[in-house]
């Protein structure tokens, strides 16, 4: 399952598709938290890692596991954090942009 903002430009290729689309709420009552994976990709260096490790926790997120791989065409790797909401969500998200990291969204579950 991927899950697509409503302003996401690949939401429009599902509009001829309505099976293939769940609506998501993200309210709940204040204690529950999400787990989300969130695959990246970027351009490897000395450091990465524990650069958007460092931007992940200064978010006050946990981060439940980690797995970054790199070759000659970059990093790609996971991470799976857990979450309280959507504004949190995207809190993690601005902050790894900020690392020079490209972090997409792939599947959330309630933790």
């Amino acid at each position: 399952m991927s899950i697509h903002r409503i302003d996401c430009p690949n939401i429009l290729q599902l509009q001829g598709h309505p099976e293939r689309r769940v609506e998501i709420d993200w309210d709940g009552d204040g204690t529950d938290r999400f787990l989300v994976r969130l695959a990246m990709e970027g351009s490897d260096r000395r450091g990465l890692f524990a650069d958007i490790a460092s931007a992940i926790s200064a978010t006050n997120t946990n981060i439940k596991s980690a797995d970054i791989n790199a070759d000659q065409h970059g990093m790609r790797g996971d991470f799976v954090v857990e979450v309280e909401n959507l504004a949190h969500l995207n809190r993690v998200l601005n902050a790894i942009k900020k690392v020079n990291v490209q972090p997409r969204m792939i599947m959330w579950m309630r933790a």
